[in-house]
């Protein structure tokens, strides 16, 4: 960046990512980073283009092709790139998605009036890759925003029962594009610092005052349930064998995947199971991972596993849990992250029960919002201590919740992205 060099506002932009859920996926969507940047972006009145793939990562489903071209608001666009799609998280039919969706973007965006900037996330690599190379031959700033460590992730999947020699070999072919890609970036943003260090060590250049970490934020749930809604969160719930009102609720939602370890949470749930019957595990999910998660816990009566839920049913359990768990396998990618699960916990007052060290171990212990735990057996002493302490849980869930709105709160958190992209065209 040019010392002395004065922001540029910002008054168009491209988002390009897939996999996220979209506002017209329903009314009680959740939407993620790119959802909330592009709601913030048009509110603002940035015209803003946010490519994506018709495929609906989450739901493993195609998007009606009636919706190929989304107008949102008077400014915001959102148009769905036709792709294959897939059913594993990690497969070929997957790799084949990716591919064939950047093909198909490059060819449309070629179209297409350039902006005044084009914010990418990465993963994916074959996005980032057309992103940066529009970028060049337009000569309009490019930011790659990292939400994972790909293809470093796959270390702990596919390669890890891999001779040592393919390991290597194959982690260096899959990290090439990604460094290159990382190189032509005008901007390499991060959730964390750790994450922006890693692109910058693959990419083989030194930090800029461009490159910086910016956190996922999530939307304040400030205020109560109505009471159709307390209403409805109650029937539902309690359809599923969970009193809102009387267990004393420890809840998990998110995707099942290979990237959570629940032995350790149905242990401790068994053990908890006799000696301390009001309190209520609900692990709550969709994903690869589901039938065999329930398949584990069906002899433990208090868990319970109702697959996906979302809108009031999501946020009816969230304002009556005590505590929120993030069963992370320690894999680089979550070492060196603060992914969303933990922050919507942060928004609801709850404090964290997580198993690995790194930045959400930093972040809860210096806040004093979570408490890590080793094997089952440690998990029931550590929820058993927080149960029978209320003042310390009382203390626990301030602190959660002062800790969002100082540190990832929607507004501030949409102002700093905001913020560079105009400092990014200020410096062009």
């Amino acid at each position: 960046m040019t010392v002395g060099s004065e922001p540029t506002r910002l008054s168009s932009i491209w988002l390009v990512t897939t996999g996220e859920p979209l506002p017209s996926d329903g009314p009680e969507t959740r939407l993620l980073r790119t959802g909330i940047f592009f709601e913030d972006l048009v509110a603002r009145g940035v015209s803003t283009h946010w490519w994506t793939s018709g495929f609906d990562h989450h739901r493993r489903t195609q998007r009606p092709a009636s919706l190929a071209r989304l107008d949102v608001g008077s400014v915001g666009t959102i148009t769905l790139i036709p792709s294959p799609g897939y059913r594993g998280s990690v497969s070929i039919r997957r790799m084949v998605d990716h591919v064939v969706t950047a093909r198909r973007f490059r060819e449309a965006a070629a179209e297409a009036a350039a902006p005044q900037l084009i914010w990418c996330s990465y993963p994916t690599t074959e996005l980032s890759s057309a992103s940066v190379e529009l970028g060049k031959r337009w000569g309009v700033p490019v930011v790659l925003d990292i939400r994972d460590l790909w293809p470093d992730v796959i270390w702990d999947t596919v390669l890890s029962r891999a001779p040592a020699l393919a390991r290597d070999v194959g982690l260096r072919v899959l990290r090439q594009p990604a460094a290159r890609a990382f190189r032509a970036a005008t901007a390499v943003v991060g959730l964390t610092d750790e994450y922006v260090a890693w692109a910058l060590e693959l990419a083989g250049r030194a930090r800029s005052e461009l490159d910086v970490a910016i956190p996922v934020t999530y939307p304040d749930p400030v205020g109560p349930l109505t009471l159709s809604e307390t209403a409805e969160g109650e029937r539902f719930w309690g359809e599923h064998g969970v009193d809102l009102g009387e267990d004393w609720i420890v809840c998990f939602l998110g995707t099942l995947g290979r990237q959570f370890d629940f032995d350790p949470v149905l242990d401790a749930a068994s053990r908890l199971r006799g000696c301390a019957p009001g309190v209520r595990f609900v692990l709550a999910g969709a994903g690869e991972g589901l039938e065999a998660l329930r398949s584990r816990a069906a002899g433990l009566s208090n868990v319970v596993v109702p697959g996906w839920v979302d809108g009031v049913r999501r946020r009816a359990l969230l304002s009556r849990s005590k505590l929120g768990l993030a069963p992370y396998r320690p894999s680089e990618n979550f070492l060196r992250n603060l992914p969303n699960k933990p922050v919507e916990y942060f928004a609801h007052g709850l404090p964290v029960l997580y198993p690995i060290e790194g930045v959400l171990h930093r972040t809860c212990r210096r806040s004093e919002c979570g408490v890590r735990y080793g094997g089952g057996e440690a998990l029931a002493s550590v929820l058993e201590g927080i149960r029978r302490d209320p003042a310390r849980h009382d203390r626990m869930s301030k602190n959660a919740r002062r800790l969002f709105t100082d540190d990832f709160a929607r507004d501030a958190v949409t102002d700093r992205l905001v913020g560079l992209c105009e400092r990014i065209l200020g410096a062009a």
